[in-house]
């Protein structure tokens, strides 16, 4: 189950010898491309005949992309078999209450008590990331809140959260957003069939230097 505060990116693993998958392949192609776009010189002849098919996308897509970014933290707990979801909502609005009137920490009861492991160990934190890239109710609480605001108790799919709005602002996405269209454009296009030959050449040459 993929928590709401981040998404992953393609990953490969397999356990019958050295092999690539074909998304990761892409993601490491469309870094090398934004890479070349952002000031490496390249000499078009000395390339694959995709790379300036994908690198003119970047260029026809230039320009700076502001983006707005929020800094999140939370806590979530799960309603179980024991405790359902009108006793989760209890303790979360206990927590609050202390955290408002001082007696505890954000941080603190984060550590303590939150059930996101990837967040707790940080008290909680989330980071600085675009509101939409979390689940539509976690998104919807983060656009209402004001600075250093914390949320009532809310449902998602994951649980029960409240959260506290650390602070907004604009942030230039020009490099990922190049990134992401250059991975669209490799991956939408015939390119996968040559990224196809060009793994199984890697395969090819593993499987001998293995042999080796």
């Amino acid at each position: 189950m993929r928590p709401p505060w981040r998404t992953a990116r393609p990953t490969s693993t397999s356990s019958r010898g050295p092999t690539l998958n074909r998304d990761v392949a892409l993601v490491c192609l469309a870094d090398g491309l934004v890479g070349l776009s952002f000031g490496a010189t390249a000499v078009a002849g000395g390339l694959p005949w995709w790379v300036p098919v994908a690198m003119s996308v970047l260029v026809f897509a230039g320009g700076s992309q502001i983006v707005q970014q929020v800094h999140l933290r939370h806590i979530l707990l799960k309603p179980t078999e024991i405790e359902d979801d009108a006793t989760v909502r209890q303790k979360l609005t206990h927590m609050r209450d202390q955290i408002l009137a001082g007696q505890e920490e954000f941080a603190v009861l984060a550590r303590t008590n939150s059930q996101d492991p990837g967040s707790a160990v940080n008290g909680g934190d989330l980071g600085w990331a675009q509101p939409e890239t979390y689940v539509a109710a976690f998104t919807a609480v983060a656009r209402e809140l004001k600075d250093n605001e914390i949320s009532q108790p809310f449902r998602t799919e994951y649980g029960w959260h409240i959260m506290q709005l650390l602070g907004r602002r604009d942030y230039d996405n020009t490099n990922e957003a190049a990134r992401e269209k250059a991975f669209e454009a490799l991956r939408d296009s015939r390119v996968e069939e040559a990224t196809e030959l060009w793994l199984q050449r890697i395969r090819d040459e593993a499987y001998v230097e293995l042999r080796l």
